[in-house]
């Protein structure tokens, strides 16, 4: 009986296979990411299918480049991509979930990338990224110029135009004895002619070690970059003890409760 429940499971196995066939689906899914978004993402080893426990389509040694042989904006130990058994009669499956596993992420690469005017990279105006899968990052590091963060997990919502997501977060950075901190953010994004406009925007910034959030921020922007960067925020510095700030008088410490605003509608480009 346990045999044959065995051969049956193994024969269910190469019959998903071969139905799904994951090499060719894997380079469907890569060629749709590279034309919508004009990067190049590079495999270790061909695209396979994982049945337990649940089914998904695995990919090694992720790649994802501005162009073929320039420094990689991502890489990824695996992506796992979860798959709707609807894929074996449906020729549009829709994407459950993405899990990207210990990534090194570029962070000054993917800012350089996305203030790309040229011909092959983003649009001249900020558009949203419809995302319709949920959207994982586990154990992965951000590098960037003079900080790096790790132990890196973000969990994103589908992102949809004019529709709620919500963004959860924990880190720390590499200094040793770093303690980690957590983020959790919600929106309404919509994307307008010039850029993308964030309304509801609510954010909090807690330590690990602490169940009050430290940072709290409210309001609305408009990312019409370069051109333009307009903020409605409201700060609240509830527990500044967590921020390390140094000790301030009380009438000052008192103050620091209520609200700061934050008002800004003038260039995008803050460089210069």
């Amino acid at each position: 009986m346990i045999a044959a429940t065995g051969l049956s499971l193994v024969a269910a196995g190469f019959g998903v296979h071969y139905l799904i066939q994951p090499e060719r689906l894997g380079a469907t899914l890569i060629r749709r990411a590279e034309a919508a978004s004009g990067l190049s993402i590079e495999l270790a080893k061909p695209a396979r299918l994982s049945l337990w426990p649940r089914l998904n389509l695995q990919l090694d040694g992720v790649s994802v480049r501005e162009a073929i042989g320039t420094a990689a904006l991502l890489r990824a130990e695996r992506v796992e991509i979860a798959l709707p058994l609807s894929l074996m009669w449906s020729a549009e499956p829709q994407i459950g979930r993405i899990d990207v596993q210990r990534a090194d992420i570029d962070l000054a690469a993917v800012m350089t990338w996305m203030s790309d005017d040229t011909a092959s990279g983003p649009p001249a105006a900020l558009r949203l990224p419809e995302i319709a899968a949920q959207l994982l990052f586990t154990e992965s590091t951000v590098r960037a110029n003079g900080f790096t963060l790790r132990d890196l997990d973000l969990q994103l919502s589908a992102l949809r135009d004019g529709l709620p997501a919500t963004l959860s977060a924990s880190t720390r950075s590499a200094d040793e004895g770093a303690e980690s901190w957590r983020l959790s953010a919600q929106a309404t994004p919509r994307q307008r002619e010039q850029g993308i406009h964030v309304e509801a925007f609510a954010m909090t910034l807690t330590k690990r070690s602490h169940s009050e959030p430290a940072v709290s921020l409210r309001g609305e922007l408009a990312l019409e970059l370069p051109q333009r960067l307009g903020l409605d925020l409201a700060l609240h510095l509830a527990h500044p003890e967590q921020l390390a700030m140094p000790a301030l008088p009380a009438a000052l410490q008192a103050q620091l409760t209520e609200p700061i605003s934050l008002s800004y509608d003038g260039a995008g480009d803050l460089s210069a």
